[in-house]
């Protein structure tokens, strides 16, 4: 019994703080940023920054660092019993699939450490919608996930929201097939959401503050 505890606390410990895999340099981050042209869709003023491109700046590391890795997987081409997470892009999959563990893990630190400025400036009270109870486990209250595995969703641009959940829900779907995106979780949050509700959803955890 008590070494099951002391595995549960390791497991939690790791879960929520990282692990030194994971470690990267802002420094060298931010360099390859530049080389790599990332602000020109992921900064706060871009101009793609709606419908789809998602802000980074002020995201957590590990998340950062597992979506570019499952961008660089290459996904079997039948779900089978063991699929839990597929991402495809096509500005995203050819750059990922040339960058080593080392360059991920600093390129996801320097946006990490970023920090992040909301889209909201006025201090207005938004009523979440129904539909983010559901989402608060995971995601946080009002999208400030304290899990760094699992993305933080205040403040994130409305427009690539809505694309992301429309994605999951379609994969939802139809799971045997490559998909631009799929998540075992997420599936079953999102298969019965309206467009409508994905809209509310968006519109609320994109007006909140990232901090």
């Amino acid at each position: 019994m008590i070494v099951r505890a002391i595995f549960k606390i390791l497991f939690v410990v790791l879960f929520l703080v990282g692990s030194p895999g994971y470690a990267g340099d802002a420094a060298i981050g931010a360099k390859l940023a530049e080389k790599y042209k990332c602000m020109s869709c992921h900064a706060r003023a871009s101009k793609r920054s709606f419908p789809p491109v998602p802000y980074l700046a002020g995201q957590h590391q590990r998340y950062l660092v597992n979506q570019l890795r499952i961008f660089r997987t290459e996904q079997p081409k039948s779900s089978g019993g063991y699929k839990i997470a597929e991402r495809h892009n096509h500005l995203m999959d050819v750059p990922a699939a040339n960058l080593s563990n080392d360059e991920i893990n600093n390129l996801a630190t320097y946006f990490a450490n970023e920090v992040c400025t909301s889209v909201r400036k006025n201090a207005v009270k938004i009523e979440a919608p129904k539909t983010a109870k559901a989402c608060e486990f995971c995601h946080g209250e009002k999208g400030h996930s304290p899990f760094i595995s699992y993305p933080k969703l205040a403040g994130q641009n409305m427009g690539y929201l809505i694309k992301q959940l429309k994605f999951m829900r379609g994969s939802a779907k139809n799971p045997g097939k490559k998909n631009d995106r799929f998540h075992r979780t997420m599936a079953a949050q999102v298969f019965g959401l309206t467009d409508a509700e994905i809209v509310a959803l968006s519109y609320y955890y994109s007006k909140q503050s990232c901090r």
